[in-house]
Formats: structure tokens, sequence, C-alpha cells
């Protein structure tokens, strides 16, 4: 069994690897949302005029001229505000400053967990370092995954605002009910027929008419199709060369992690069993 010492050794180049590794991640997610919120903002547009276009022509033809400009109005306000709320998810959790902080340090060549210097504030970073003083796998993973979720999030609430807008706008059925907005982009929505990206189309019963029996739902006139938007991380990613390469580039990352991660964990365990045997020698005497 090696030393403690020089496990601790070994755990700390794991630490080191970790944080250059972090480095990594944030210069690439940093592109990517850079890329992604360009993205969004015009697939959010384009998927507004294929349901005012294609959706509810007719709905859309009997706006007034600026009744058309208002909602065009809007849906690019929405588009613009998602995509500055997509490239500033780095600088939004406080739990992600640990991440982006020890990947400054590590490109000016100091080591996880130094204290920050003045000249660093100056600079406006972020002024908070690991509160264990290192950076653990466990760290940024936790940071990876709390990232995908903000993404997630960001997409539905910008589906589920479009919709409300169509909907405030006459294009959308006023009929459809708050909760069925507040299922779009989620992954339970279910009966999808074929849509174009970033599209939903769906049948579903029609609140005015309420299905009294089985029969009744296989009515045509009981139900109601519906076109709405549905940005989906797939399909956009899909249609953005760059936004895929930069996808492939995080699950290269990730694989590279989860290898850090399974011999960080494998080096901790040898450390707290050699800790033992050095706290049991130490304890142990004969009677």
């Amino acid at each position: 069994m090696k030393s403690v010492e020089c496990i601790e050794k070994e755990i700390v180049k794991l630490q080191e690897a970790v944080a250059a590794l972090a480095q990594e991640f944030y210069e690439t997610y940093r592109d990517y949302l850079d890329g992604l919120g360009q993205a969004v903002r015009q697939q959010l547009i384009l998927a507004s005029y294929n349901v005012c276009t294609q959706g509810y022509p007719a709905n859309f033809l009997a706006l007034s001229l600026s009744q058309q400009q208002a909602l065009q109005k809007a849906i690019r306000t929405l588009a613009n505000q998602t995509q500055e709320s997509l490239q500033e998810i780095l600088q939004k959790p406080d739990e992600w400053v640990a991440v982006s902080r020890a990947s400054v340090l590590m490109s000016e060549g100091a080591t996880p967990g130094d204290p920050v210097k003045e000249s660093d504030q100056e600079q406006g970073e972020p002024q908070t370092t690991p509160a264990s003083g290192a950076l653990t796998p466990e760290d940024v993973i936790q940071w990876q995954e709390t990232l995908e979720q903000e993404i997630l999030y960001a997409l539905r609430n910008a589906s589920q605002d479009g919709n409300r807008l169509l909907q405030q706008a006459a294009i959308l059925p006023k009929q459809l009910p708050e909760a069925f907005l507040q299922q779009v982009g989620k992954a339970e929505m279910v009966k999808m027929g074929a849509s174009s990206p970033n599209l939903l189309n769906v049948l579903i019963e029609d609140p005015q008419k309420p299905a009294s029996s089985e029969e009744d739902l296989e009515d045509p006139e009981s139900l109601l199709q519906i076109i709405a938007i549905q940005l989906r991380l797939t399909d956009i990613e899909f249609a953005n060369a760059a936004l895929t390469l930069l996808r492939n580039k995080t699950r290269s990352l990730s694989a590279r992690l989860k290898k850090l991660w399974q011999l960080y964990r494998r080096k901790s365990r040898e450390r707290a069993i050699a800790q033992a045997q050095q706290a049991w020698q130490a304890s142990w005497f004969e009677d």
C-alpha cells in the first residue's frame, strides 16, 4: 500500500487535471451558448412564421396590418430576450462561479484554491474560489448537468411565451387551456404528429366540445388540431453545423471527465484505506 502522502500527491495532480478540463468545458460552452443563442433567435422567429402562415393562415390574415406588425415586434423582442438569456447562462448561477474561477486561475498559472488577488478583482472576474480549495470531478459534473437543465428551461420558456403571444393575437385558438401551453416544450407531450422542426402538431380534445364517451373521441368534430411552437434542442443543433461540432466536443469532454471521476474515486478510496491503516498502526499497542 502506498503512503498517504504519495496518494495525496496523485490526487492533487488529478485535481489539476480536473481544473484544466473545467477550463475547456467553460470555453466550449461559452462558444456553444453564443451560437445557440443566435440559432434559437432565428428558429423562434421561423417557427412563429410557420405557425402564422402554414398552421393558421386565415387567422393571421384576419389581423390588421398594425396587429400583424405588433405581433411580429413582440416575437422579435422575445427572440432577442431568449438569445440574451442563453448567452448569459454561464454568468447567472452562483454555484457555477467556482468552475469559472478555477478556469481563470489555471489559465493564469495559479493553483486551484489560491486566494484571489486584488488585481484579479479589478479585472471583473468572478470573486469566488472553490469552497473545498480544489475542484473535484463531481463539481464539474454537477455544473454541467445544471447548465444543460438551464438550456432546456430556456427553450421551454421561449416556446411557452411564444405560444402565449400567438394566442393573445388570436392566431392559436383562444379556448386552449393554460395547462396545455405550460406543457408545450416538455418531453411528456404525447400524440405528436408529423411536424416541421421546432413545431408541435397535435390533436387534443376540444375544450368547447368535451367528449362524454370513447366513441366521441373518435369524432373529428370533438378534436382540435393544434400547431404550436416547440423549440427542440435536437432540431436546432441539427440545422447548425457549428453547434453540432461544439456538442460533439462537449461529449468528448464528458467522456474524459468520466474517466477522471472513476480514477478520482479509486484514489480517494486508496487514501481512505491508507489513512485507516495508518490510524490503526498509530493506536495499536500490545497488552
